[in-house]
């Protein structure tokens, strides 16, 4: 039996959501990707998920409360978030380690580099489980 880890892309940007989620399923990951963080936080109270891909640029500082809000559910305080921004990141490096981001994704998306970050938390796309039985 496999495992698959799961994914959420929260990112008001049609194709980034799209280049994002098309280069991470091509990897093995299950993925799903939304405009805006009520439909997020929708998701999360569904499903579970391994990894979160934050626009921090949403609409009226969005990205962020979202990130706060998800660090306050127990089941996510530890999930790793990767914020995704066209700002400097070194600039926001400290804010970011504050509110819980565990690393950052400069835009454009670069897909090598995504994966190589989710490798390096031990993210790997597919993880066997051994049988029971």
């Amino acid at each position: 039996m496999f495992i698959r880890k799961k994914i959420l892309i929260i990112d008001g940007v049609e194709m980034t959501r799209h280049y994002l989620r098309h280069a991470l399923t091509n990897a093995g990951y299950v993925t799903e990707a939304v405009s805006n963080t009520q439909e997020a936080i929708k998701l999360t109270d569904e499903e579970d998920f391994d990894v979160f891909f934050v626009d921090i640029h949403l609409p009226e500082l969005a990205g962020i409360k979202f990130i706060k809000a998800i660090r306050e559910i127990e089941d996510y305080n530890a999930t790793p978030i990767l914020a995704m921004t066209t700002a400097n990141i070194e600039s926001l490096r400290k804010k970011g380690e504050a509110i819980g981001i565990t690393d950052w994704v400069k835009k454009p998306i670069s897909p090598p580099h995504v994966l190589q970050m989710l490798k390096q938390l031990q993210l790997v796309n597919v993880h066997q489980v051994q049988s029971l039985v």
